[in-house]
């Protein structure tokens, strides 16, 4: 006999109660048969289900989408915009597969190197702005002013 997969907010079954291993076809069969993984120790779990079909509450986070695209949007805001690039980072490194762990330790990376980037310019912009604006003092000193 089967585990029935129960919400934690409304304590209602997820798959419906006649569900069973029989053959669905079409829609049907991605969202109803499609949706148990089997795992040892662990019974079913729901793969395919992000938010309740009863009362709508949200049961997991969507995984994030590892694309090229996606990546590069990814990479561009932990350079560009570096501290913002450490949520997209740690919800990648968050996830099971190796592939989004990499992105996640190269978006971290990335803002690392890009604070750097910044402290270390915004630090040689100040020392050089210090040393014209103390030449500029010392030509009015010798004028007299």
């Amino acid at each position: 006999m089967e585990s029935q997969l129960t919400c934690p907010h409304c304590k209602k079954d997820i798959l419906p109660s006649d569900y069973s291993e029989q053959k669905i076809s079409g829609s049907q069969a991605r969202n109803e048969v499609n949706i148990l993984r089997e795992k040892e120790n662990h019974g079913l779990q729901a793969v395919g289900i992000y938010f309740c079909p009863k009362c709508g509450k949200k049961l997991k986070d969507k995984l994030p989408s590892t694309t090229f695209s996606k990546q590069l949007i990814v990479y561009a805001i932990s350079f560009f915009l570096p501290p913002f690039g450490l949520w997209p980072a740690i919800r990648y490194l968050r996830q099971q597969d190796d592939k989004s762990k990499k992105i996640g330790l190269a978006a971290i990376f990335l803002t690392i190197i890009s604070i750097l980037l910044t402290i270390w310019l915004t630090t040689s912009f100040i020392n050089s702005f210090n040393k014209e604006l103390n030449n500029q003092l010392r030509l009015y000193q010798d004028i007299g002013y």
